[in-house]
């Protein structure tokens, strides 16, 4: 399943999208997530959920459940997660893939920063992989 443009509206509450389905169905968040800056999407399907949209940077909140797998694909723009985005990991067996299944670009950056440390701490972390 490909889900197109995702708006959460203009409820200040945000809201949740839960994405639950059966085993070896995957799902990708191809489109723009509009309105998410107070949103929560709950990855609890027994397939791969994947979004290679930029928007999924503005998310609120991502619950990874346990046993469950989320990717974030940098295929089509650089990802940005966003200061106050929580990214949560529900069990000891939720899956995080970072990602970059471009033709012209295999690069993967991940930024994080801990705005908590005085001075402000900005880490890269740069993943290669490439094919000989």
């Amino acid at each position: 399943m490909i889900a197109t443009n995702i708006n959460f509206g203009v409820n200040a509450q945000g809201g949740t999208l839960e994405l639950n389905g059966p085993v070896g169905k995957s799902y990708t968040l191809s489109r723009t997530i509009a309105n998410s800056n107070n949103a929560t999407i709950n990855i609890n399907t027994l397939g791969l959920v994947t979004a290679d949209n930029a928007s999924i940077g503005t998310v609120a909140q991502i619950n990874i459940q346990d046993n469950k797998t989320f990717a974030i694909n940098v295929k089509n723009a650089d990802i940005e997660i966003l200061n106050a985005q929580v990214i949560d990991f529900k069990g000891a067996n939720s899956k995080l893939f970072l990602v970059n299944n471009s033709a012209t670009d295999d690069r993967v950056v991940l930024k994080m920063i801990y705005r908590r440390l005085q001075p402000v701490v900005v880490c890269y972390f740069f993943l290669v992989q490439k094919t000989l």
